[in-house]
């Protein structure tokens, strides 16, 4: 291994939403999938295809964000109502926004950069509410985002 390696702490982040300016606890989910197709060349005799395995197009993909929730907050939640399917496909679009996940090295600069591309929210969750529990309240948002670039 080179020695000039520095290996990223998954702790050292900071997530960016359009707009959206929040506590967060945890990012989840980046991940982004090609599916395959296949392709008929041609055969090699009576009945017998040959298939050649080629990438299709990207799927998009899903990241569960998790925040705090602080005293009257609800930027996240205002979000989700905007995007929901009652309120038609072209208000959806029309509050579309981009996401950008920044790890930052052990010398607080800028290391890796993820931008996630016209994303909104499918679901909308409040963390386990305890008497007894220990821990701050969090809530859980599903973002859907149709293309990730990584810098």
């Amino acid at each position: 291994m080179p020695p000039s390696t520095e290996f990223l702490a998954g702790s050292r982040f900071f997530l960016q939403i359009d707009g959206i300016d929040i506590a967060i606890k945890s990012v989840d989910g980046l991940k982004q999938e090609t599916q395959q197709t296949e392709m008929i060349v041609g055969n090699s005799g009576p009945g017998k295809r040959v298939d050649l395995p080629l990438p299709a197009v990207p799927s998009s993909g899903k990241l569960s964000i998790t925040c705090f929730v602080a005293n009257g907050e609800k930027k996240l939640y205002d979000w989700y109502e905007k995007c929901c399917p009652d309120q038609g496909a072209s208000k959806v679009m029309s509050n579309l926004k981009n996401i950008g996940v920044v790890s930052y090295k052990a010398d607080n600069s800028k290391s890796k950069e993820i931008n996630l591309k016209d994303c909104y929210p499918c679901s909308y969750t409040i963390g386990k509410v305890d008497a007894s529990a220990n821990e701050y309240l969090t809530e859980v948002v599903e973002v859907v985002y149709l293309s990730m670039e990584t810098k």
